[in-house]
């Protein structure tokens, strides 16, 4: 699908496409806060510029950035981009969580060589010093006495890269994924109609595409009057966030959504990267908060590719729709494939679909083991529940939930144990992204087909017939 270039030289991202009528609130928590204007993140911009020049940077360097949302942040970003640097984007996590410095994983491997580590301060966590250890110059900020001269220099180009990051991974080696300038201008001002008032910024650079779908496109929103850098969300500290009063608000994974939709947030719109389950939708009933929009896309295409909406009328979670005409996407074989402009390529995204009138009907994918945005270890999990009792863990990506199948008949007080034990330790081992949604004591010879145990019996067992 082409797209007809518009006759400018703007086709690149720099400051000039912030709203310069934006005020900034750095929030140490969600009480207090420093505001900042344009002019103050144009001039950190520019001494963030003289420093990467004074470490020797130079167009295609890559640039990770370890720090919490902040106009700190803001400020490397725009530095890094508009030197000509590519912003590198972690959204992974490893089983040892980066404890061993010598092993490269197959991800960070693909986004090496990384010129530049830069951080706020001396951050002393396992990830922060494995990559300190394989990135070539790391920053400190508060190390640094910054220069605040005019840097007006500019070296982005339309076809240069702006950013990268990595593939899923889950059907095969994990791919190198690079965005630049051109496509993501265009995708940031696609995504503008989405924002006005307040957009909450509550994690850092973790997600290769809510990059472009959610933080991008809002700092350069006519319509958006404040950009809030507050701390991140996690099911230790959502009631913190009632009655916050955001307009707009990135709820990444259906758990926490879940969640926080009970809260009294009447005038926000929750951004969710996975499905909004029907609890979500009672919530939007009660009139807890405005609106909850599923945004479906991925690091490869960027996106939102499809959305749905909990005030659609006849609500399913299943049920997306195409936004506009961005992507061209196509159904083979009822596996969606998305025409990607500019690049003139074509993603194949492995997601299984079915066309019902307006309406793309989800249907999950079976080589996607992947529960709250985190992968499943399968056999970890497998080893965790068996140890204490004969069972096995039912993975339902569609809904994205984890159910517990005990294979041998238990007491009621037996099985609430059990099931309290097992959710604890998936709890512990995910960071709390993983839990056991429901359990039952089951006769496995009637989930069998064959030999093998028939998954998505147990599933459609689960989602119906389990309380």
């Amino acid at each position: 699908m082409k797209h007809l270039k518009e006759k400018t030289l703007n086709n690149i991202v720099t400051r000039d496409l912030i709203n310069k009528n934006i005020i900034f609130e750095d929030c140490s928590d969600l009480s207090k806060s420093k505001r900042h204007t344009y002019d103050d993140l144009s001039s950190k911009i520019d001494a963030i510029k003289n420093l990467f020049e004074e470490h020797g940077s130079s167009p295609g360097d890559a640039v990770l950035i370890g720090m919490v949302p902040s106009l700190d942040q803001i400020a490397v970003i725009f530095a890094a981009i508009e030197l000509g640097l590519v912003i590198t984007i972690v959204d992974y996590n490893r089983p040892d969580e980066f404890k061993q410095y010598d092993y490269v994983d197959p991800k960070t491997e693909i986004l090496l060589p990384i010129k530049f580590f830069i951080l706020k301060d001396g951050e002393n966590s396992q990830k922060h010093q494995y990559f300190t250890s394989i990135c070539e110059d790391t920053i400190v900020l508060s190390d640094k006495e910054l220069n605040y001269s005019k840097n007006t220099k500019i070296h982005a180009s339309e076809n240069q890269p702006l950013m990268k990051c990595t593939s899923s991974g889950t059907t095969g080696t994990p791919k190198h994924v690079i965005h630049n300038h051109e496509f993501c201008y265009r995708l940031m001002k696609r995504n503008t109609k989405y924002f006005y008032g307040s957009v909450a910024i509550t994690s850092n650079l973790n997600h290769g595409s809510s990059f472009l779908t959610y933080f991008m496109p809002a700092i350069i929103t006519q319509n958006v009057s404040k950009i809030v850098n507050t701390k991140t969300l996690r099911m230790s500290n959502l009631t913190e966030f009632n009655n916050t009063n955001f307009d707009h608000l990135l709820v990444p994974y259906s758990g926490v959504l879940e969640k926080i939709a009970e809260l009294e947030n009447y005038n926000t719109t929750y951004y969710t990267l996975s499905r909004i389950t029907d609890k979500t939708k009672r919530c939007h009933a009660r009139r807890n908060f405005k609106e909850a929009i599923s945004f479906f896309g991925s690091n490869e295409t960027s996106g939102p590719v499809l959305e749905n909406r909990a005030s659609n009328d006849n609500f399913d979670g299943s049920h997306y729709k195409k936004i506009d005409n961005f992507y061209d996407i196509n159904l083979n074989n009822n596996v969606l494939t998305v025409g990607m402009p500019y690049y003139e390529t074509e993603i194949c995204t492995n997601d299984k679909f079915k066309k019902d009138d307006d309406y793309y009907v989800f249907y999950g994918r079976e080589d996607l083991i992947r529960i709250n945005g985190k992968h499943v270890n399968i056999n970890k999990y497998h080893e965790l529940a068996n140890n204490l009792v004969l069972a096995d863990l039912v993975y339902d990506t569609l809904h994205q939930k984890i159910y517990l199948a005990f294979w041998k008949k238990l007491q009621p007080d037996d099985l609430r144990f059990f099931a309290s034990r097992i959710d604890k330790a998936l709890k512990e081992s995910s960071e709390g992204d993983h839990y056991i949604s429901k359990f039952k004591s089951l006769d496995k010879s009637e989930f069998m087909s064959g030999v093998k145990l028939d998954q998505e019996l147990l599933r459609n067992y689960f989602r119906n017939y389990v309380e």
